[in-house]
């Protein structure tokens, strides 16, 4: 017998989880504060989230020994349980979006990894909503419409959708031009979108025109994760002479860095004494192409805060100042990769300050 079928239910009030499954949007509800900040609720996860599914492990020429039990895509995952779904139900029709971009031929051209101060549900929720991103992206509200996207049907354990790019932009970078080659075999649709999907537990899986980038995490403390993020390109970009995966790779560090403030203020609001389950929104709203709704407006129009934001203020946002010298310190460790060729260490920059 599963330790799941022995411990079905998470040690987080009851009451609590079933106004957060409430069917009827307004009337559901976050998981409560303690889902993010408890050690018995992180051990219940590694349990049965972490060790009874099938978790990512990272790239599976990048492993050595024994244990891997499923490649996909060239993605390597374990179920150490042995207890999870199969595999083939897990990731669902997920199989189908992700191949057009032939992930196992691209190869790892940049990796950060970071700490960051929050829960490792904080980080998922920030990256499947774009609620967040007008007030705190300049740099990718520029190449992207926020508040463009769809949610896809889906099944197996997995949720995403896409968004779209500016007219002038080709990829996601500073000045919306690319820097490598695009993906081969993709329709003009997939050329001019980007797709964004959470293979639960812990991969993120970005689909750009002209490389794949990752998040793979893994909880620390409840309010500290450990992220890693990878670039994958095309092989022919190794025919360029002048290939530097850094227009995807600093890109994306920077928006990286402005998300993980965001969530470690998210974390410090969740752990004040006035910290409640807030509700969802009512309809779609500017940049929520995953999330799929909308804030309910006040009288003349204006919105009501979301019960995201209204977190983000209560632990106190970083003003611009405070984020761009965020911005300046670093924490992350940088690889850069050709094929057939060793890697090769950036500066490390230094830690980000708590």
């Amino acid at each position: 017998m599963s330790r799941a079928a022995v411990e079905p239910i998470a040690p987080v009030d009851a009451q609590a989880i079933r106004t957060a499954l409430r069917s009827t949007l307004g009337a559901s509800r976050t998981l409560p504060p303690e889902a993010y900040l408890s050690e018995e609720v992180l051990a219940w996860e590694r349990s049965h989230f972490f060790e009874g599914s099938w978790v990512c492990l990272g790239r599976a020429e990048e492993l050595s020994g024994p244990g891997v039990v499923r490649e996909w895509h060239g993605w390597a995952f374990a179920d150490a349980s042995g207890y999870a779904l199969p595999f083939e139900e897990h990731v669902g029709n997920l199989d189908e979006l992700v191949a057009p971009w032939e992930p196992e031929r691209l190869f790892v051209a940049g990796k950060h990894e970071y700490v960051v101060n929050a829960n490792w549900k904080t980080i998922t929720e920030n990256y499947h909503e774009c609620y967040h991103c007008p007030s705190i992206h300049p740099a990718l509200c520029k190449v992207t419409p926020v508040d463009s996207g769809e949610n896809f049907p889906h099944n197996g354990c997995w949720v995403g959708g896409n968004m779209e790019l500016m007219d002038f932009a080709e990829t996601m970078s500073f000045t919306g031009r690319g820097g490598g080659m695009p993906i081969r075999g993709l329709d003009e649709k997939q050329r001019r979108e980007v797709y964004y999907y959470g293979l639960f537990p812990n991969l993120l899986i970005s689909l750009h025109p002209d490389y794949v980038m990752t998040h793979r995490m893994d909880p620390l403390t409840p309010g500290k994760t450990w992220v890693e993020c990878s670039w994958l390109f095309p092989p022919e970009v190794t025919e360029l002479a002048d290939f530097d995966p850094s227009y995807a790779s600093e890109f994306w560090d920077v928006t990286n860095r402005e998300d993980w403030a965001a969530c470690e203020s998210v974390q410090r609001g969740l752990a004040s004494r006035g910290a409640r389950q807030g509700p969802f929104a009512l309809e779609r709203g500017r940049g929520s192409p995953v999330h799929g709704h909308r804030r309910p407006r006040l009288p003349g129009g204006a919105h009501l805060p979301s019960a995201a934001g209204q977190r983000l203020r209560r632990g106190g946002l970083l003003t611009r100042g405070q984020r761009a010298v965020l911005l300046r310190g670093g924490g992350a460790r940088t690889i850069c990769r050709r094929p057939g060729k060793g890697a090769e260490a950036g500066p490390q920059a230094p830690s980000v300050p708590p």
